[in-house]
């Protein structure tokens, strides 16, 4: 599906300011605006699924130059969360800690780009992105989430119980 097909004029958006954006006091939500969110949002989805798929190794896959600190700030902080199977509070709570959390990777030496875009996680690590196994988080959330599950072999789980399904044309790299 692509933006013409939906009826959605993207120069339109395009075409806004950064003062228009950034001021959110004075826009309504926009159908054309939510529609191409959510579809940069499946494409992202698609193409991170299909690299834990094709990844030989997926403890050394590497989701931004900023793995390393995530993934420790993120065990630091929170060590007691369990990826493989998380409910929304967990994610959500506490909210200052969480805020904090995120708004290192806002600016300075740890400056994450799109570190608050949308972006779509699967709750369920065992399962694919699907309409029950969905939830729009901050990036920089979801770099957590899947750093760790990579690093802690919750995700070759994953692998391994969709390696049949693959399709021959996807070579192992």
């Amino acid at each position: 599906m692509n933006l013409k097909e939906v009826g959605i004029n993207s120069d339109r958006v395009r075409q806004m300011t950064k003062e228009e954006m950034a001021d959110a006091t004075h826009v309504d939500n926009d159908e054309e605006v939510e529609a191409i969110f959510a579809e940069k949002a499946a494409k992202y989805a698609a193409t991170y699924d299909k690299l834990l798929l094709k990844h030989a190794n997926l403890s050394r896959m590497r989701l931004c130059k900023l793995d390393d600190q995530i993934y420790t700030h993120f065990r630091e902080e929170f060590p007691d969360i369990s990826v493989d199977k998380m409910e929304v509070e967990q994610w959500k709570e506490p909210k200052k800690k969480w805020h904090d959390f995120m708004m290192l990777y806002h600016e300075g030496e740890f400056k994450l780009a799109n570190f608050s875009m949308g972006t779509l996680f699967r709750p369920d690590a065992s399962r694919r992105v699907e309409v029950d196994n969905c939830e729009i988080m901050p990036r920089v959330q979801f770099y957590a989430f899947e750093i760790a599950r990579n690093r802690e072999g919750i995700n070759d789980q994953y692998k391994e119980s969709w390696a049949e399904q693959l399709p021959p044309s996807w070579a192992r790299e």
